[in-house]
């Protein structure tokens, strides 16, 4: 399968990449978090690196050095465009400051959401709710999901009570229609749960909808672009899994939109997509998608019709897993862990 996008540049990380993001007040300016295990001494190491784009490519303006704890994800706040958070390796949730004159960031603060007397947690996802100012969701390797509230002076964690059999792979808020009081998560035990807010009780779990692990969720904003034409009202969720395929679910139980306790989502379609589905980014400004394929590339969906479509294929030199992606109107980028590759495409 040929690339259907054209390649506007190529670049080495140090060390494995896994997570990658565009600074939201700057679209030239690209942030790497990395993962690198020495498994002589089985420990975890990470980075943090920061590129910018220079007339016809990017040059790297800054590394932080990270030798306490990996990098799993990085993610900007929403409420706040200058300000990120990174996860790591050994339970701890830090949050970063970066400056627009030298692009240098600086650590504002770590905080341990995992305890790691009964072994390494590793926590794996870490997201924003856009709703609630400060609000944020983590996931680990122990099956757990909680939330950490930075805009309480105590940064107060909770822990929801219903885990995973196996790891948690990722954590999300619902946005419009109450959903912004639930947390959907998925696992390695090919468990969705939404998780409730206001009680820290679940409202639902299967393991139905995939035949292996759940690693990614998108859930509608509920916008005039919506997921879809069908999931516009703010009821739509996509689930992405190893299996290969992506879910795309609807929460509607009947035509009143009443989310019934205990029943599980309707599944409006399914796409194979040849890889499996780590990732999904939505462009804020197009009705598609960005899908990460771990082992086949990436791909970009699109959902403005009746139903989600392949857009467009690219892959080029990304031989080992495809881990970390982001985009605007003017890039496209996407990360490779074992090659420590990053490719910037032309959307």
């Amino acid at each position: 399968m040929t690339d259907d996008l054209k390649r506007l540049d190529l670049f080495k990380t140090e060390k494995p990449p896994c997570s990658l993001r565009f600074l939201p007040s700057d679209i030239n300016v690209v942030l790497l978090g990395t993962y690198d295990l020495n498994k002589d001494t089985n420990t975890r190491t990470g980075s943090i690196e920061i590129w910018k784009f220079n007339e016809s490519k990017f040059m790297k303006l800054h590394t932080k050095i990270l030798n306490d704890g990996a990098i799993l994800d990085l993610k900007f706040d929403p409420f706040d465009d200058l300000k990120f958070i990174t996860c790591n390796s050994i339970g701890i949730i830090t949050i970063w400051k970066i400056g627009l004159d030298d692009y240098d960031i600086e650590l504002i603060d770590n905080i341990n959401v995992f305890d790691q007397d009964d072994g390494e947690v590793l926590i794996t996802s870490i997201e924003f709710s856009t709703v609630i100012n400060g609000l944020l969701t983590f996931t680990g390797t122990n099956g757990q999901i909680g939330t950490l509230n930075l805009s309480n002076g105590d940064k107060s964690i909770n822990v929801f009570d219903t885990e995973h059999d196996l790891e948690c792979w990722y954590g999300t808020f619902g946005c419009i229609g109450g959903l912004e009081n639930v947390v959907f998560s998925g696992g390695d035990d090919r468990k969705l749960i939404g998780h409730d807010l206001r009680c820290q009780n679940e409202i639902f779990q299967t393991n139905r909808i995939h035949d292996a692990g759940i690693v990614s969720i998108l859930t509608s904003k509920g916008s005039n672009k919506g997921i879809g034409k069908f999931l516009n009202n703010g009821y739509g969720l996509w689930c992405g899994s190893y299996d290969d395929s992506l879910s795309i679910l609807d929460l509607r139980v009947g035509l009143n939109q009443d989310l019934i306790p205990g029943l599980p989502p309707k599944i409006i379609q399914k796409l194979q997509l040849g890889g499996g589905v780590w990732k999904l980014i939505e462009n804020p400004n197009h009705d598609k998608v960005l899908s990460c394929n771990m082992y086949d590339g990436a791909r970009i969906l699109d959902y403005s019709g009746d139903e989600v479509k392949v857009d467009k294929y690219f892959k080029g030199d990304h031989e080992s897993m495809c881990y970390g992606g982001d985009w605007n109107d003017k890039f496209i980028g996407t990360c490779s862990f074992y090659d420590c590759i990053v490719q910037i495409w032309q959307p």
